[in-house]
């Protein structure tokens, strides 16, 4: 056995196997509602989806009081529109109609599969984005494969994609951020400067090495955000993985790499703008693609779902909140979104990392840790913590518990084992772990 895991071609085969029953748990009854269409956003969505029409046209596609693919622009039969209420990203919605009249599957029964499908197509992309994300921070494919089995297997992800929703598109480009900033942490953490301290500022004309990861970066944040705006949280990872890669070092601007850092984060940040720009075109007033001022309609429409969302309007949804403990929504994705399992072993891994952090190994696993605390802190103490809201988290969760699995062995079954015991020990364990998690999800 420890020979066929030694192999070259293990891990390709495994990553193959799990992102081949990840797309099965995600495609299998794609059409589960029967064209009745149930879910509220969903078909909502669907609707907008059949008014909206695809631009001839790059200008028309920037003027947001004239371009067809914007949702506030259709208008009723009484000259009032259609859509007045519109807070979605616009990226994935522009996606799917561009896809459905690709293939001519427009109609109000059609749309709505190819957006579950490409939700679906978008979530297989995200479980090798958590296996790449896994053995870039870990050095290890092993824990890769886990993390990436873990998230295959997990029951919110799963039934996310069977729903034509923005949840997955955005979570597909946040984990690729994340991937971006990851790599930006490695490379800063071997970044070497070979200058005369009196050299002028012109060696940031000639330095560009690294800077590809942060444009990317830039990149990913640009689409999730225009998939949906509370993906602008990932932009803090960016500035955080240069942060951690030095963490001991002083921070002074007489330094020239603190001065390549800081350019290449300010670009990246007016990067990550502009690409919000390009793919939110409805969230700017336009008409061209310069003109950077905030369309009312949509900074209006994003107060309003604050207020209605916020407790404080008797917005029919939102009373079902009224006295949920913090512990609620954590009970609800430890236990039903990701899985008992899983659940434990992401709560021992946080446990374990932050007594790393705190004996000072920020390096490794500060990004990581800060992150899933972060973003679970801030959407358990939200009025409406829904589980989907949570989703950005389920793969870096899936990664700390891959870890954890590798790491309990490593540390301490050696400890109390013997050698053959070991073996045996791992692989009934390893395959235990599996096969609830799977059969959990399935």
């Amino acid at each position: 056995m420890q020979k066929i895991v030694q192999s070259k071609w293990f891990a390709p085969l495994s990553l193959l196997i799990v992102i081949l029953i990840g797309a099965y748990l995600r495609f299998t009854g794609i059409n589960w509602d029967q064209n009745f269409h149930l879910h509220p956003d969903e078909r909502f969505l669907t609707m907008v989806e059949t008014s909206i029409s695809s631009v001839d046209y790059y200008r028309e596609y920037f003027d947001t009081d004239v371009s067809s693919l914007n949702p506030h622009n259709v208008i009723d039969n009484n000259g009032n529109q259609t859509f007045p209420f519109f807070v979605y990203g616009t990226f994935p919605i522009i996606l799917v109609r561009y896809v459905a009249e690709l293939i001519n599957q427009t109609s109000y029964s059609e749309i709505n599969i190819v957006g579950r499908y490409l939700s679906g197509i978008f979530d297989v992309g995200t479980i090798i984005l958590t296996f790449l994300i896994a053995r870039k921070i870990f050095n290890s494919k092993r824990i890769g494969l886990l993390a990436a089995s873990f998230y295959a297997f997990a029951p919110l992800p799963i039934q996310i994609s069977h729903f034509f929703i923005v949840d997955n598109f955005t979570t597909f480009f946040a984990m690729l951020a994340i991937l971006f900033a990851v790599r930006v942490m490695k490379f800063e953490q071997t970044r070497s400067i070979q200058l005369d301290d009196n050299e002028s500022w012109r060696f940031l004309i000639k330095n560009w090495d690294g800077f590809a990861n942060y444009a990317l970066f830039a990149l990913a944040l640009g689409l999730a955000t225009a998939s949906k705006i509370n993906a602008v949280a990932v932009a803090i990872l960016l500035p955080l993985g240069v942060l951690l890669s030095n963490y001991q070092s002083s921070i002074s601007l007489k330094n020239k790499r603190i001065q390549i850092v800081f350019r290449n984060l300010i670009i990246a940040g007016l990067l990550s703008f502009l690409f919000f720009r390009i793919f939110q075109p409805y969230a700017f007033s336009g008409p061209g693609i310069f003109n950077f001022s905030f369309n009312e309609k949509w900074l209006n429409n994003i107060k309003e779902l604050q207020a209605l969302s916020s407790g404080l309007s008797n917005y029919p949804p939102s009373l079902q909140w009224t006295r949920r403990s913090i512990l609620f929504p954590l009970k609800n994705m430890l236990f039903w979104g990701i899985g008992p399992v899983q659940g434990f072993l992401a709560v021992a891994g946080l446990a374990m990392m932050l007594v790393r952090v705190l004996r000072g190994d920020w390096n490794k696993y500060g990004l990581l840790l800060l992150w899933n605390l972060f973003y679970i802190s801030w959407q358990a103490t939200r009025w409406n913590p829904t589980m989907r809201y949570f989703l950005l988290v389920y793969p870096t969760m899936a990664i700390t518990a891959g870890w954890t699995v590798f790491e309990i062995g490593k540390r301490f079954l050696n400890k109390k084992c013997t050698s053959q015991t070991i073996k045996y020990f791992r692989w009934v364990t390893f395959g235990l772990i599996l096969i609830t998690t799977f059969l959990w999800g399935y």
